[in-house]
């Protein structure tokens, strides 16, 4: 079960979404003994670091998709992280509320 909604996307459906068909030709045919070009190499580990900064999340990579801006990706995060905390109370108890909002300000 996935905390969410929908589902996260892999690396490859990444590539595919912000349209990097290149990369995604790459990565879905690369096997071990084939040797990858340096300035590919490099481009890949970018585009992996923007990847792993947008969790996986469809719209969180949507919204880098259109606007190119990790800051935008971020955000679009948070604003689903506040959706998360807004909905604490919907379904818990006050007692309950508080402990779940201890716990959840702990996570990193």
């Amino acid at each position: 079960m996935s905390i969410f909604p929908g589902e996260l996307q892999t690396f490859e459906e990444f590539l595919d979404a912000i349209q990097a068909d290149y990369f995604s030709e790459l990565v879905r045919n690369w096997t071990p003994n084939k040797i990858i070009p340096e300035q590919a190499h490099r481009k890949l580990l970018e585009l992996q670091r923007i990847y792993m900064v947008s969790g996986g999340m469809p719209e969180s990579i949507a919204a880098y998709k259109e606007t190119k801006k990790l800051q935008e990706a971020t955000q679009v995060q948070r604003e689903i992280v506040s959706t998360y905390v807004d909905d604490f109370a919907k379904y818990a108890s006050n007692i309950e509320l508080a402990k779940i909002q201890s716990i959840f300000q702990k996570i990193p």
